[in-house]
């Protein structure tokens, strides 16, 4: 009787019954990747739509890069360093500080104000108060009407500094720092620590991005990212929306049938 298979055959189907679950039980290396938190000091579960370190740039939007610096995640953002003093992954409020600020008002020559305008975080307007810092004024800046509180930075140097938007005309170097509306009791007064208590509990932000599309991925089993637009990084490969909707690169799903059609072959031509 002719054998159903010849030997050679018998090893190439053994080979392949031995490397083939292995494959099967590998999770997709985008999903696996976003899938690991960003964690530094206090915080753990910083994922979308951040990414940093152990996070490659798929898992996040570009401007929203983090680094682990002292144990404080910060993020840069026009060119302005921020510590990140908390995130809610349910409300997905964000709370920042400036990291040239942390410390004392006091600082050097680079005068510049905070902007989001070019990622989707945005100030939450109903939680915000301004405070406006007023650096190498003249001595003629400020009359009984607008004089504002001030700061000693010894020798000659004086920071001036208003609860609310800037005077107009003001001939100073001025910078706008937003805080909490509910903070805005410490600026009232000559305090250096109050004030710099004021700017260290930072000022809030919200995401204005794709919060439905990230929450659909999430509850599919998915993780959020970007890779030429919004991706659900799945365990099966990545997703428009979720792990549920179509299907994923089905690269082992196609090489597993390419396969069982090949040993077919074998046995029928045997």
């Amino acid at each position: 009787m002719k054998p159903l298979l010849h030997p050679s055959s018998i090893f190439i189907l053994l080979l392949i019954s031995i490397n083939i679950p292995s494959c099967l039980s590998e999770d997709d290396w985008q999903y696996t990747n976003c899938n690991s938190p960003f964690g530094c000091g206090s915080f753990s579960d910083l994922k979308y739509p951040f990414w940093g370190e152990n996070r490659d740039p798929f898992c996040g939007v570009t401007e929203l890069e983090l680094k682990c610096e002292g144990n404080v995640p910060k993020i840069t953002v026009n060119s302005i360093k921020y510590r990140i003093l908390d995130w809610d992954n349910t409300t997905e409020k964000l709370t920042l500080a400036r990291d040239d600020y942390w410390g004392s008002v006091c600082v050097g020559s680079d005068y510049k104000n905070s902007t989001f305008d070019n990622i989707p975080f945005q100030y939450d307007d109903s939680l915000l108060q301004n405070v406006t810092l007023y650096y190498r004024c003249p001595s003629s800046a400020f009359t009984p009407s607008n004089t504002p509180f001030s700061i000693d930075c010894g020798g000659s140097d004086r920071v001036y500094y208003t609860l609310g938007d800037p005077i107009p005309g003001s001939p100073c170097q001025v910078v706008v720092i937003p805080i909490f509306k509910s903070n805005a009791s410490l600026v009232s007064s000559n305090s250096l620590d109050t004030l710099n208590e004021a700017l260290e509990n930072g000022f809030p932000l919200e995401w204005r991005g794709n919060s439905e599309e990230c929450k659909t991925c999430i509850d599919s089993g998915g993780e959020c990212g970007v890779d030429g637009g919004f991706k659900c990084f799945c365990k099966d490969g990545p997703h428009t929306t979720s792990c549920s909707a179509g299907s994923g690169t089905g690269m082992l799903a196609s090489s597993s049938l390419t396969l069982f059609i090949f040993i077919s072959s074998l046995v029928t031509n045997a």
